[in-house]
């Protein structure tokens, strides 16, 4: 049962807010059931006891395109999961005011997989959690890295991206920016007129990347533009005719801000810079809004290196009931971490 259909949206943002990332509220819990493409069903999971309060947003997985992608490499997996991941973002962690009620909420996902013979799977756990990371590791959990997150930190910059750069990579960060800014390149806010325009931006990079363009289903983008949810910022690099060559679907949350999603028209990144632009007005935005971290999603490729971005693990916990299940898990969990770390060692 979904206990966001029994009254409980209000008391679940708030510790989303409190504890977590935008990816785990209300409205974009809701947005992914009614948009993504998959058969999976919601179990998600609060637990409120003397003032303290946990949740794990929970889905029970038979099949969906972003997930089957990951289950058929590394030696694949078959068995069913239950995973407290929407996909959408990249974290998957249960949040909590106290491990006491963590450990209570965790007892209910273990009945759910215990009836289904399933995996319990959470994706995108920050290192830095170390209390959750111990407690887990005590639950009987396998941990390994499954992604990696790019952050940096924006405390005492003082409104310049580039402060605390090298030298040299300032100066190589400010000749692109320089580049964009002396052809013409513009930033606008997210504008209706814009809604096609981005929505094939990003949707492009997945064709060209020869990915299964399910695996961020157009359709998904435009509900999320339409439906707009708590937190959502979008900014929009424009050409000197005005067209959009790229955006940033980026969101604000408590005192964190999220490059989540880009697109580029990549056929004019020599000549816009767009990209690095981007980058730039994103960690902008970031200290505008007196945000302590900004974050620029999974891959730490070089442009977030050029711009101060630095790599830190995300881990994947995962425990099934059954050993022979668990064994299989543990396995596939292992081959994606060496996957993982061969594609961006």
């Amino acid at each position: 049962m979904n206990v966001l259909d029994n009254g409980l949206q209000s008391k679940w943002d708030k510790i989303v807010w409190d504890k977590g990332h935008p990816f785990q509220s209300y409205s974009m819990l809701k947005l992914f059931e009614d948009s993504w493409k998959g058969d999976f069903i919601p179990y998600h999971i609060y637990y409120e006891d003397s003032g303290n309060n946990s949740i794990i947003p929970l889905y029970f997985y038979k099949s969906c395109p972003r997930l089957d992608y990951y289950k058929n490499k590394s030696g694949g997996f078959k068995h069913k999961i239950f995973m407290s991941h929407a996909l959408v973002g990249w974290y998957g962690a249960p949040l909590y005011s106290d491990l006491s009620v963590l450990k209570e909420s965790l007892s209910q996902a273990y009945k759910l997989t215990r009836a289904e013979d399933s995996a319990l799977l959470f994706a995108g756990i920050d290192v830095r959690n170390l209390d959750l990371v111990n407690f887990l590791k005590n639950e009987k959990f396998t941990l390994c890295e499954f992604h990696s997150i790019t952050t940096r930190d924006l405390q005492n910059i003082n409104g310049d991206p580039t402060k605390y750069l090298t030298k040299k990579r300032r100066g190589r960060v400010r000749s692109y920016i320089n580049k964009a800014k002396s052809t013409g390149v513009t930033l606008d806010s997210y504008k209706i007129k814009y809604r096609n325009n981005i929505a094939e931006l990003v949707h492009n990079i997945l064709i060209e990347d020869g990915v299964d363009p399910d695996v961020l289903p157009k359709e998904f983008i435009f509900s999320l533009l339409d439906s707009w949810p708590k937190g959502l910022d979008i900014l929009v690099a424009l050409s000197p005719a005005g067209e959009p060559i790229g955006v940033h679907i980026n969101f604000f949350w408590n005192c964190k801000y999220y490059i989540w999603l880009a697109g580029h028209n990549r056929s004019l990144l020599k000549e816009y810079q767009q990209s690095h632009f981007l980058y730039e007005e994103s960690i902008k935005r970031a200290l505008m809004l007196n945000c302590n971290e900004i974050q620029a999603g999974r891959d730490p490729y070089e442009p977030k290196i050029q711009h101060g971005f630095e790599r830190v693990p995300l881990l994947a916990a995962i425990k099934a009931e059954d050993p022979i299940i668990h064994n299989q898990a543990v396995k596939w969990l292992k081959g994606l971490e060496l996957r993982h770390k061969e594609l961006y060692k």
